[in-house]
């Protein structure tokens, strides 16, 4: 079921139900937790919804390589998994909240971050 969840997280991202892929321009590893850092992200409809990701990256040759140089990894270059977690207070994203999700990670070129997020059902 497609809830219509599409958020803009560095304008490149799509969300559905059970699968989504969210592009992050920066990681927000150290950052503070607030409305104005890169958790939280505002919805086209006007919707807040905080997302924070808690996870483990395995620092081989190819990571390491890839974050000296700038450049990208493949999936399949590292084990990246994570276990994201949304908070929000509107009742339209309420399902984001009380879902279990998992995802995999791979570094992008120029130092963002992107996900395969799956949902568990």
């Amino acid at each position: 079921r497609d809830h219509g969840l599409r958020p803009s997280l560095s304008g490149q991202s799509t969300v559905k139900t059970s699968f989504y892929t969210a592009r992050r321009s920066t990681p927000a590893v150290g950052r503070r937790r607030n409305r104005r850092s890169p958790g939280w992200h505002l919805l086209l409809d006007g919707a807040n919804i905080y997302t924070h990701y808690t996870g483990l990256l395995e620092l081989n040759d190819r990571v390491m390589n890839a974050t000296v140089s700038g450049t990208a990894t493949d999936w399949a270059d590292q084990y990246f998994r994570t276990t994201p977690r949304f908070e929000t207070g509107d009742d339209r994203y309420r399902w984001l909240t009380q879902s279990l999700f998992v995802a995999e990670g791979r570094l992008l070129a120029g130092g963002g971050v992107e996900y395969r997020v799956h949902r568990i059902i």
